[in-house]
């Protein structure tokens, strides 16, 4: 007996992967269920062109007989509840301290510290500009600079050796991406110009940049009270 599945697909770029809502077709209802859902995804989420539908006859229920009747639906995350899909793609679209590393190693590599420094002119620009911050994550004062901790955890391996700057396609997937969560045309004037300035500086000069007196590092860092401690958002904003 042939088995019809219908699927709305998303690609999930911030985790390199495709999501697909999943749903049997048993009557012919469910054609207009489905691209009802479909309408749904396209009002929430207005910048995404990715909910593409289709639909998959098999000789089965399950959801490994898709990829075995067509490799085109390998590697994909199927979704029964259509809650469960939609929470999925808006986690897809929170902005993440991965989209900001990848955003400042567009232009140039650097070390693990000066990559940081990088991010956070790009935090601190923003928080100034719009008010708001791009990351939860917060800065500390450490002695070579402004970090973020899971910066230096991630590139724990590398002492003064350099991370590649991000291919021209990251690059534009990237784009893409932030053009979905509707932040292209806000952070990429930002970005652009921190980086094209950080890629004519010296790693000595991007080092004494961070390190400005009165500015958010060094007032956190040269108080005895606060010294290594959290860079306050609000101190990023002055």
């Amino acid at each position: 007996m042939e088995i019809e599945h219908g699927l709305i697909i998303h690609g999930d770029k911030s985790n390199a992967r495709r999501i697909a809502y999943h749903l049997i077709i048993r009557e012919s209802s469910d054609y207009s269920y489905l691209l009802e859902k479909q309408k749904v995804l396209k009002k929430k989420f207005p910048k995404v062109f990715s909910f593409s539908i289709h639909f998959i006859e098999t000789d089965s229920d399950s959801l490994e007989s898709i990829a075995e009747q067509d490799p085109f639906f390998e590697r994909i995350k199927y979704i029964d509840k259509f809650e469960e899909f939609i929470k999925l793609i808006e986690k897809d679209f929170k902005f993440k301290t991965d989209d900001l590393i990848k955003l400042s190693l567009t232009k140039n590599s650097y070390s693990k510290l000066h990559l940081s420094n990088v991010m956070f002119f790009i935090e601190q620009n923003f928080l100034k500009t719009y008010k708001t911050s791009l990351i939860k994550e917060d800065f500390y004062a450490y002695k070579h600079g402004p970090v973020l901790k899971s910066v230096l955890k991630k590139f724990d391996s590398l002492n003064k050796e350099k991370i590649e700057s991000i291919s021209d396609e990251m690059r534009i997937s990237l784009i893409t991406r932030l053009n979905e969560m509707g932040l292209k045309d806000k952070l990429l004037p930002i970005v652009n110009e921190i980086t094209e300035k950080c890629s004519e500086m010296s790693d000595v000069e991007i080092y004494n940049l961070g390190h400005k007196e009165n500015q958010p590092w060094d007032i956190i860092y040269n108080d005895p009270k606060s010294k290594n401690d959290v860079i306050p958002k609000n101190l990023m904003m002055k």
